[in-house]
């Protein structure tokens, strides 16, 4: 899953959790998904941007990979 997690974030930088997800057909709480992410973010592979939007009331991570 990791390697399919990386591809579809280099493909689609600034995609949100649920997007990743979505692409990878599978729930964004799914405990696979979510330990997949953030071992990748621990290996340095991804990174994320928090954003605030307070005019939607929203409070959310944008991933990116990391270029080597």
């Amino acid at each position: 899953m990791k390697e399919k997690l990386l591809q579809i974030i280099a493909e689609h930088p600034g995609f949100r959790k649920r997007e990743i997800a979505s692409y990878a057909n599978v729930w964004f709480l799914n405990s696979e998904f979510v330990n997949a992410m953030y071992d990748l973010q621990d290996k340095g592979l991804i990174r994320r941007q928090t954003r605030n939007d307070p005019a939607n009331m929203e409070f959310y991570d944008m991933w990116y990979a990391v270029e080597k």
